[in-house]
């Protein structure tokens, strides 16, 4: 997610909150899942940004990419009197047992990025995971035709992300739904829990047993080092866009990061 969407959500966000408790001296709680990427980094800093603009104390937590200790920090968060909190769950059903916890405590929970599966939450604000999906799946449908002279053909891996969310649900979904209309492209899914170590050994251990791979798809942009390296490991280059033998590489974000690749020639789309 590009860091102006993340701001933009986070600015949405902060004025639903603020629409509700217009007065001052208030405490907003934010849980994130994790903080080893880009893209969650960017969203937890917009919304201190907000707070901080608005005179708003922000609490932070970071679960650590544990559902388990999501829900201990947003007990505690709850324990601490905030007057709101903000979350982007780890695990879009586990984190229900938080959401009810919050209600009860008469505490407004919101999420961003990813919505919840049990409890009822404020809003969520997140991008149209579904349609990113499947643009990525017509960018790589438009790739391989070039590739094979129009035929819609070639074997394409895919590296989901958590499949507990409903995020990384629809960034599979949305793709599948395009490329499943080509009978002769085959996907490959395999699920890297959003760690870029993950995607790595995916692409290592797929790319080794199967070589003929034409594209890669991710569901994040923290995938993509561990895709560059993986390639390089595999087939002891890494050929970039427009030169014989490069695997096709697109995705979901946006962040710097990766829109720099894009300009490097690394990878294809996001």
């Amino acid at each position: 997610m590009s860091k102006r969407i993340c701001l933009l959500i986070v600015l949405t966000l902060i004025l639903a909150l603020t629409s509700v408790y217009a007065d001052e001296g208030f405490v907003f709680g934010y849980s994130a899942p994790g903080l080893g990427d880009e893209g969650q980094m960017n969203i937890q800093k917009g919304f201190e940004i907000g707070c901080r603009d608005l005179g708003i104390k922000c609490i932070t937590t970071n679960a650590q990419m544990n559902a388990e200790k999501q829900l201990r920090d947003v007990e505690t968060l709850i324990a601490r009197g905030v007057d709101a909190i903000c979350a982007v769950p780890y695990d879009s059903k586990a984190i229900g047992q938080a959401v009810k916890a919050a209600m009860e405590a008469g505490i407004p929970f919101f999420t961003i990025d990813r919505g919840v599966l049990e409890g009822k939450v404020v809003i969520t604000v997140m991008a149209d995971n579904y349609d990113a999906a499947a643009q990525a799946g017509m960018a790589l449908v438009r790739l391989l035709q070039g590739k094979y002279h129009g035929l819609a053909k070639g074997k394409i891996l895919e590296i989901m992300g958590n499949p507990a969310q409903d995020v990384a649900q629809l960034r599979h979904q949305g793709f599948i739904d395009v490329v499943s209309q080509y009978p002769d492209i085959e996907v490959i899914s395999k699920p890297g829990y959003w760690n870029t170590d993950e995607g790595y050994k995916i692409v290592l251990d797929v790319l080794t047993a199967n070589p003929d791979i034409d594209a890669i798809y991710f569901h994040a942009d923290l995938y993509i080092p561990g895709i560059i390296e993986a390639i390089k490991a595999v087939k002891g280059t890494f050929k970039k866009v427009g030169e014989e033998g490069h695997i096709f590489i697109a995705g979901i974000d946006g962040n710097p990061m990766a829109l720099d690749y894009i300009r490097k020639g690394f990878i294809d789309g996001d």
